[in-house]
């Protein structure tokens, strides 16, 4: 009975004091008077001061920080970190965070934000310094080789010079030339320096049938020829004579190779080689060129008085003309060897061969201006300036025929 005056007594001061006006409790209705009621001493229980009260309901409890709020165990790396900061800044262990724990967490992450943007600035000035350091390498190492350099090479229009650098009047140490390569069929226009100078003819031949050795041969076979003799007759026509009794002919604006057994072999541009007939300058290329042509169609073929035309045919890498037209299906014999051989030599402008005279500029030669011969073999008549073009007559030709001579 004492009990239950109590409690009812609690009420009733609690409805006395909210109709008077006086300053409410704060409580809840739900709470027991004996613990709740603020400065007064309950049948159960020690009072309860107003400071402790007031801290306990400013705390936040933990579990209702915990992201994972659905419990499917999906929380990603970041709130686990944080979560873990949460739970690190509860010092008294009281499963709450004070607004103080709450705000160190704060400052904490940051604090961090703050240090990673620091690394990030310094990893770009590091970068930058690196990019730097290395061009500055690059050009103290370049300025010091040039500085160094001794010569250099210096570009002309038509040659290339290695100059002195030490020198005020840059002396030249080397001169090179770029090298331009001339056909086989201008080499009757050649001055005889050039023609001089050449010493072996590298061909491509068909290869034999049956080697000797058994072994499968390719179908072209490359020989080297050293030039033993040069024959020049006119501007059109032009014998070199190996060592081997092999006769390298361009005549007319034909290269054929006729062979010791009498046999002849059409020569291509592409098959003939010759290492000395190249000049150093696109110029004379050029000239020796327009010489050729210019001789070809005065002589009578008129196939390179077109100037496309003739171009095609001097410096083209296939065969211009057809077999027939450079091999005779019975080739002549050659003649005996005399018993007294002539000596082995290359033309000079000394030369004594009645058909031929030097030219007033002394570099090459040319034939002497009286009528041409009438040929006296099929051979000399298929190489002479008449073999190919339709400018021969009967009457100076008895018994052949324009393209073809009767007998070969």
């Amino acid at each position: 009975s004492f009990r239950a005056f109590e409690v009812v007594s609690c009420l009733r001061g609690r409805e006395g004091s909210r109709i008077a006006g006086a300053p409410s409790v704060p409580m809840s209705d739900d709470v027991p008077c004996n613990v709740a009621v603020e400065g007064q001493q309950g049948a159960v229980g020690e009072p309860s001061t107003p400071s402790s009260n007031s801290s306990r309901r400013k705390e936040i409890p933990l579990n209702l920080l915990d992201p994972d709020l659905d419990g499917d165990g999906k929380v990603s790396s970041e709130e686990k970190w944080l979560y873990g900061q949460l739970v690190k800044a509860d010092k008294d262990q009281s499963g709450a965070l004070s607004p103080s724990e709450l705000y160190g967490v704060f400052l904490a992450v940051l604090r961090m934000r703050r240090e990673g943007q620091l690394f990030k600035r310094i990893a770009i000035v590091a970068a930058v310094a690196a990019v730097f350091l290395a061009l500055c390498t690059l050009g103290t190492s370049t300025a010091a080789a040039f500085l160094s350099k001794d010569s250099y090479t210096q570009k002309k229009k038509d040659f290339s010079a290695l100059t002195d650098s030490t020198s005020s009047s840059a002396h030249i140490l080397s001169c090179g030339s770029p090298e331009v390569k001339l056909p086989l069929l201008v080499a009757p226009v050649l001055p005889l320096p050039m023609l001089e100078s050449l010493s072996t003819v590298t061909l491509s031949l068909p290869a034999p049938e049956d080697p000797a050795d058994g072994v499968a041969a390719p179908p072209k076979q490359r020989v080297i020829e050293r030039v033993k003799r040069t024959v020049l007759r006119n501007s059109t026509y032009i014998q070199f004579q190996m060592h081997s009794g092999n006769k390298l002919f361009v005549a007319n604006g034909v290269a054929f190779l006729q062979r010791t057994d009498g046999g002849k072999e059409p020569l291509c541009e592409k098959d003939v080689t010759c290492s000395a007939f190249t000049v150093d300058d696109a110029d004379k290329a050029e000239f020796y060129l327009d010489s050729a042509q210019k001789s070809l169609c005065g002589a009578g073929f008129f196939d390179f008085c077109d100037s496309a035309t003739a171009r095609r045919k001097l410096a083209d890498t296939t065969c211009p003309f057809k077999m027939k037209e450079v091999m005779s299906p019975k080739p002549e014999p050659e003649p005996e060897p005399s018993p007294s051989p002539e000596p082995e030599r290359r033309l000079t402008e000394e030369d004594e061969d009645p058909f031929l005279v030097p030219r007033p500029n002394g570099r090459a030669l040319e034939p002497e201006p009286s009528p041409s011969p009438a040929p006296d073999s099929c051979e000399e008549l298929m190489a002479s300036e008449y073999s190919r073009s339709c400018a021969m007559k009967k009457d100076d030709f008895p018994g052949a025929t324009c393209g073809e001579p009767e007998g070969c």
